[in-house]
Parts: structure tokens; sequence; C-alpha cells
């Protein structure tokens, strides 16, 4: 099965809101930011992996290195997009040279 290039245009904001309701689930919603859906990591996780914590992400957020958003509840939830674009631009330190 070969991949199909939809394209398609919204008529109207109602539609774009659907649009958007569609793209989430539990663990995926639309990053603005990335400008598609994409899986979302709790911050407890994302400070997990960055052995960092909620204002290291915070700062991260800040300067755009990280796309957060927010679920209904208010819990602040991590773009994977970002987060492994981050992983994927570090720079690594070898230890002991």
């Amino acid at each position: 099965m070969r991949n199909l290039d939809l394209k398609f245009e919204i008529r109207s904001q109602s539609e774009q809101l659907r649009l958007i309701a569609s793209l989430r689930g539990k663990k995926r919603a639309f990053c603005p930011k990335c400008d598609r859906p994409v899986e979302l990591v709790a911050h407890k996780k994302a400070a997990s992996l960055l052995k960092s914590d909620i204002r290291g992400l915070a700062t991260m957020a800040n300067v755009g290195t990280l796309h957060r958003l927010h679920n209904i509840r208010g819990r602040l939830l991590i773009c994977s997009n970002s987060l492994y674009t981050f992983f994927d631009n570090r720079s690594t330190v070898v230890a002991g040279i």
C-alpha cells in the first residue's frame, strides 16, 4: 500500500476544530509548532529522560526547544517530536577526554 498525499481545504473554523479534535487521542494531540499530530509525553517522563526537572522543561519550552501542550485537565505534556529532535541535535561529551 502506498502513501497518498492528501490535500484539502478547510472551509470553516468549525471544520478546523473538528479536524483538530479528530487528531486528538489519549496520547496524541495536534502540535501547532510542529503543525501535525504528535504523541505526547508526560512532563515527569520527559524530565526523567532529560535528567532535568519541571523548571528545566519550562526553560526549554520558553526558548522553543520543547513544545508544551496542556490537556483538558491542565496537565503539562511535551510534544514527543520536539523531545526527539532535541535528543538528535544535542552535542555529546565523552568523559575522560
